[in-house]
């Protein structure tokens, strides 16, 4: 408590270690929901911590796989999994300190309004292997969201449900960038939060 440097890289260490390994996200947003009861200043790292989240999702900045004849195909291969693990892990960590009202809802709310904003406008571009990476990582968030959203937090829910419909309902020759598997897994999103 008396030291703020030490409380923030604590918190740091704590979000990226959640954000890194998603299996620990329950129990680390558990942790730090104690750790609020005696030290409330950890809440306000963790918002700030989220509200760095359109850096993580910036759609410009998405790695792709690498052809296997790439020289550096480890390296990339590294960084591919390590970006898609954290966005991944980024949705679920989020969504559980949301839960555990440790979030602001506008916080929760901005980030799918971000999600959704910018899968509407991928899907209907040109397939690329960025296009449609970033896409798959975008229903990700979605997907990871939706499955521990409360019924209570019906205002998210049907932002979510509502977007994904108008989504699905487009033709798919002008979804182009949403593979089967996102289209696929779109669906069952939609059916998780009605």
């Amino acid at each position: 408590m008396r030291d703020e440097q030490f409380r923030l890289r604590c918190t740091t260490l704590m979000f990226n270690k959640a954000i890194t390994d998603a299996m620990f996200s329950v129990v680390i947003a558990d942790m730090a929901k104690k750790l609020v009861e005696t030290i409330p200043d950890i809440k306000a790292d963790f918002q700030t911590q989220i509200e760095m989240f359109p850096k993580l999702y910036d759609i410009n900045d998405t790695v792709t796989y690498p052809s296997a004849v790439d020289p550096e195909y480890d390296d990339k291969v590294g960084k591919w999994m390590s970006q898609k693990q954290k966005k991944r892990g980024c949705a679920k960590f989020m969504t559980q300190l949301y839960v555990r009202g440790m979030v602001a809802q506008s916080s929760m709310k901005g980030s799918l309004e971000l999600v959704i904003r910018d899968l509407e406008e991928l899907v209907r571009k040109p397939k690329t292997e960025s296009s449609e990476e970033t896409t798959t990582s975008l229903v990700d968030f979605l997907f990871e969201c939706s499955k521990v959203l409360p019924a209570t937090s019906t205002e998210l829910r049907d932002l979510i449900r509502n977007s994904g419909s108008e989504i699905l309902k487009i033709p798919r020759a002008e979804t182009t960038s949403l593979c089967m598997r996102s289209r696929f897994m779109l669906e069952d999103i939609v059916k998780c939060v009605q």
